[in-house]
């Protein structure tokens, strides 16, 4: 019997969504783990797909892996996504409240994924092998 290999590499995750469930205090930051927060997203980490909602008043900071030299900036009311090319890998984040007022609960909702490979990918990861091109 033959049996199916298994590669993490080329699954896709499904979606995994965070949302503040307290206060944020004017220029507070908050700091999640997703292998902490939810444990079976362990077997999907890292996240190549990001989507950040804003919805308070004030405008946040995301700083995924908590790294502070690669800052997102999160304007109030609005809905970002980050994709793989410009963010290929996120395990954490942390989100400072940058605003003069409090974020309340429920404002900050953060979903991370992992895309699964296409051909394209999988194509696009040969040539730069190969070829060692971009």
């Amino acid at each position: 019997m033959m049996t199916k290999s298994y590669s993490r590499e080329f699954e896709s995750s499904p979606q995994f969504t965070w949302t503040n469930a307290g206060v944020i205090s004017a220029g507070a930051t908050l700091a999640v783990s997703w292998g902490s927060y939810n444990t079976s997203s362990k077997k999907y980490l890292p996240f190549n797909f990001t989507r950040i909602i804003n919805n308070s008043a004030v405008e946040i900071i995301v700083y995924p892996n908590q790294d502070t030299n690669n800052p997102i900036y999160v304007p109030n009311g609005t809905i970002l996504s980050v994709d793989k090319v410009n963010l290929p890998a996120v395990s954490s984040f942390s989100i400072k409240n940058n605003g003069a007022g409090n974020v309340t609960a429920s404002q900050i909702v953060v979903s991370n994924s992992r895309e699964g490979v296409t051909s394209d990918g999988i194509l696009s990861r040969l040539h730069k092998r190969l070829l060692g091109g971009n």
